[in-house]
């Protein structure tokens, strides 16, 4: 059927050519035959975008199906990309295209079969019967940025029912979520601003009094991240959360001006003042102690030479007697 109408179409628009350039041979603008021939064309395309070809197998239909899923994963993915919420934001599509994928591999259908004697697997038609491979391309794509994403990290379990993805998350990143959640509200009382946005395209100003409300959110937040970076390598954790600490403290430090420090303040100082005071007692007492071996060297010096002159005397007396 396709050939067929494939056949049609072709001897249309060879007639409708040759009409045309019967008709304007006697013109003598090369523009205006140029024209007229753009325009037929652009008349038959208009043509074939009205014709609606049903589809004859299960293949071509999943060949559309993950033309159209594809589209819609990579929309999503440069829709969250900033700020990064693809791995939550985009599991749909993933999900669909994935799942797409999965019939095309399970379908053990022939295809082709008056073309190939052995006849093609949809799979072999969908990746291995064009040159530039571009399904195998798109679905390299799809599973590269996901792989990238470290997506998988997110999740505990996910999947799809009734057209429906259900996902549940690790308890390390719930527990994230929580802790900038609370941080969120707490910046956002202050500002009326979210602290999770992009903060290349935001005013900020500083905020000494948000500072010091906000600094216990904000240090229970980075806290938990350390544990998951333990955990896990920073490389090879969620882009999602990773991203969102990123734009909180790019926000928190850079934005409001606010610090951050481990330990009270008090603490530092004491400490500080302990080394200090211990490094002078310690010069004190060694530069003490240097004069006293001094002096002990002196006296022991002295004594000895007073020694030897008696020794000297002595032996010169007993010379003069003898």
């Amino acid at each position: 059927m396709h050939i067929v109408l494939k056949a049609v179409l072709t001897s249309v628009l060879c007639l409708i050519v040759l009409s045309q350039t019967n008709a304007w041979q006697s013109d003598d603008d090369n523009t205006s035959y140029f024209g007229h021939m753009g325009s037929s064309i652009h008349d038959l395309l208009d043509l074939l975008r009205g014709v609606s070809v049903p589809d004859s197998n299960r293949c071509l239909s999943y060949y559309k199906s993950l033309a159209d899923l594809s589209a819609r994963f990579f929309e999503c993915v440069a829709n969250n990309s900033r700020p990064f919420h693809v791995c939550q934001n985009c599991l749909y599509h993933y999900a669909k295209f994935n799942q797409i994928h999965k019939l095309i591999e399970n379908d053990t259908d022939l295809y082709a079969t008056t073309l190939y004697k052995e006849g093609l697997t949809c799979m072999n038609i969908i990746e291995a019967t064009d040159r530039v491979q571009v399904a195998l391309t798109i679905s390299n794509t799809v599973n590269q940025l996901w792989a990238t994403s470290k997506c998988d990290d997110c999740f505990l379990s996910y999947n799809m029912v009734n057209d429906t993805i259900n996902f549940t998350l690790k308890p390390l990143v719930e527990e994230f979520y929580r802790h900038q959640q609370k941080l969120e509200i707490c910046i956002y009382n202050f500002t009326k601003k979210a602290s999770s946005v992009d903060p290349l395209f935001q005013n900020y100003s500083a905020n000494s009094t948000l500072c010091a409300t906000c600094k216990e959110d904000y240090v229970n937040l980075t806290k938990h991240f350390e544990k998951m970076s333990n955990e896990n390598d920073e490389n090879n954790m969620c882009m999602d959360v990773v991203d969102l600490f990123n734009y909180t403290r790019i926000a928190w430090s850079k934005g409001y001006k606010c610090s951050y420090r481990d330990i009270d303040e008090l603490n530092i100082l004491i400490i500080c003042g302990a080394f200090t005071l211990a490094t002078v007692l310690f010069y004190i007492v060694s530069r003490l102690m240097g004069k006293e071996e001094k002096k002990q060297f002196v006296k022991i010096h002295r004594k000895k030479s007073y020694t030897s002159i008696n020794s000297n005397y002595s032996s010169f007396n007993n010379n003069n007697i003898y």
